[in-house]
């Protein structure tokens, strides 16, 4: 049996300053080393399965602006623009309500590429959305992790939100690695499916775990081999709707 990696979540205050306090939440993402075309045959509940987590603290709108411009770190990304322009396609699945079970544009919630940046991914606010890739070593020491999102909250909003792409992943033998080719491929994760997921946790969403061989976006598993988080499911659209009313 291929072997799948589970999810961790880590919550945790920060408090600095009165006017800086504010309440991070720390979301890692696993890979599964598992082939995703061996698993299409799997019974497909997307449009069927309804559940959703809020991933924090929400009170209305999860941001309030019903939106966020983030920025990207192209130097440390190893394909580049590439890389950046899958991420941005990761993040219009939401914006865009890109579903395949017959759902409109319900939301009002948008994100926004603001351009390059030379700031990096840390665990401490700095004022801006930051997306690149490096190491992870300095946020866990679970080496099976591929991926980690950080969102802080204040007064039930979100106010910031970081991602990062573990690059290389540090996966067993270090045989995999992330595809930007825009079609399945053997041993690789598929950067747009990742950014998808991540992009609904920097949205305010949480983990969604019933779902039949991870089916949902906000699934926790990703397999090599496949594109179906590309594409939201019903709990992936309703919580959305949840969240941004």
């Amino acid at each position: 049996m291929a072997r799948a990696l589970l999810v961790a979540c880590l919550i945790a205050a920060l408090a600095a300053t009165p006017a800086q306090a504010a309440r991070l939440e720390v979301v890692l993402e696993y890979g599964s080393v598992a082939d995703g075309a061996a698993h299409a045959a799997a019974a497909d509940d997307s449009c069927r399965n309804r559940e959703w987590h809020p991933t924090g603290f929400a009170n209305g709108p999860a941001w309030a602006a019903r939106g966020y411009t983030y920025f990207a770190n192209l130097s440390r990304m190893p394909h580049g623009d590439r890389d950046r322009r899958q991420i941005t396609k990761g993040k219009h699945t939401w914006d865009n309500t890109r579903n395949g079970c017959g759902y409109k544009d319900i939301t009002n919630f948008r994100s926004r590429y603001g351009g390059r940046t030379k700031a990096t991914v840390h665990s401490r606010r700095d004022g801006l959305n930051v997306v690149d890739f490096g190491s992870l070593a300095r946020f866990t020491r679970d080496r099976f992790a591929i991926a980690v999102t950080f969102t802080w909250w204040e007064n039930g909003h979100l106010v910031e939100t970081d991602s990062r792409f573990e690059q290389p992943p540090s996966t067993p033998a270090g045989t995999l690695s992330w595809s930007v080719s825009g079609k399945p491929e053997v041993n690789r994760w598929d950067l747009w499916s990742m950014a998808a997921h991540e992009s609904g946790h920097a949205a305010g969403l949480g983990h969604a775990t019933t779902s039949t061989d991870n089916w949902l976006t906000m699934s926790p598993l990703l397999y090599t081999n496949s594109v179906r988080w590309r594409t939201l499911g019903r709990g992936d659209v309703v919580g959305l709707r949840a969240l941004f009313p």
